[in-house]
């Protein structure tokens, strides 16, 4: 199966850092798509909208909100795509 985690650097920055840890209270909204733009995870959208697969934290992991939108590896690449927050 497709599984995420965050990795957060030490930046230099003047607003609050993100960090793994306080990271952990929003959830992301991610998107992946094949060399063709063909979306694996996500939907294809012209209009704004939060139409990736919602990513969020819960039995101290990273892991899908809806089971049903868990991916597998295929045998091509992807690119991947991800917001924060994904709720809005």
């Amino acid at each position: 199966a497709i599984g995420f985690n965050v990795l957060s650097n030490a930046a230099e920055t003047r607003a609050i850092p993100t960090t793994n840890t306080n990271l952990k209270n929003t959830d992301f909204d991610v998107f992946a798509f094949t060399a063709d733009g063909t979306a694996f995870m996500g939907k294809v959208d012209t209009e704004f909208g939060h139409d990736g697969v919602n990513i969020v934290y819960k039995d101290n992991k990273w892991d899908y909100k809806n089971a049903g939108d868990l991916r597998y590896w295929p045998t091509e690449a992807l690119d991947f795509y991800a917001f924060n927050p994904g709720t809005v």
